[in-house]
C-alpha cells in the first residue's frame, strides 16, 4: 500500500497541510522497512534513504482544489479532475531525479504495479470458483 498525503494527514504528523508536503531526510536513519510513500516534493536525499531499503517515492502536483479532495472526498459530490501542474512546475513533476508523478519511468512503473493487481486479482477470482 502507498502512504499518501492523506494518511500521513489523518494521523497527524502534520498540522495542516496547505501546500502538500516534503519529504526531508531528517532522522533517515529510523527507516528500517521499506515503504511506498507519495508526497509533493522529495529532497534528493530522502528520495535515496527511502530506495536504499527498497521503497518508492512519487511526487505528485495538487492545486488547492486538488488538495482539498484529496484530503476530504467525502466532501465533494463529485470528485474534480485532477489538474496539471502549471508551466513553471512542469520540469520537476516530469523530471525521474525528482521522482515526478509525469515522468514516463514512473509511469511505467504504475501501469506494471497496476497490471499486477489486476493479475492478482483475476487469480483470487479463479481460486475462489
Amino acid at each position: 500500500k502507498t502512504i499518501t498525503m492523506k494518511d500521513i494527514w489523518e494521523a497527524n504528523v502534520v498540522g495542516n497541510i496547505k501546500d502538500g508536503v516534503k519529504l526531508l531526510a531528517k532522522d533517515s536513519e529510523k527507516l528500517i522497512a521499506p515503504i511506498n510513500i507519495e508526497v509533493t516534493r522529495a529532497s534528493k536525499a530522502a528520495i535515496e534513504a527511502v530506495e536504499e531499503i527498497g521503497g518508492t517515492v512519487v511526487c505528485s502536483y495538487y492545486n488547492k482544489l486538488g488538495m482539498r479532495a484529496h484530503l476530504r472526498p467525502d466532501k465533494f459530490d463529485v470528485l474534480p479532475k485532477r489538474a496539471r501542474p502549471p508551466p513553471k512546475l512542469m520540469p520537476y513533476y516530469t523530471n525521474y531525479e525528482n521522482r515526478g508523478y509525469l515522468s514516463p519511468e514512473i509511469q511505467l512503473k504504475l501501469l506494471q504495479e497496476k497490471v499486477l493487481e489486476r493479475e492478482r486479482q483475476n487469480q483470487q477470482e479463479d481460486q475462489k470458483e
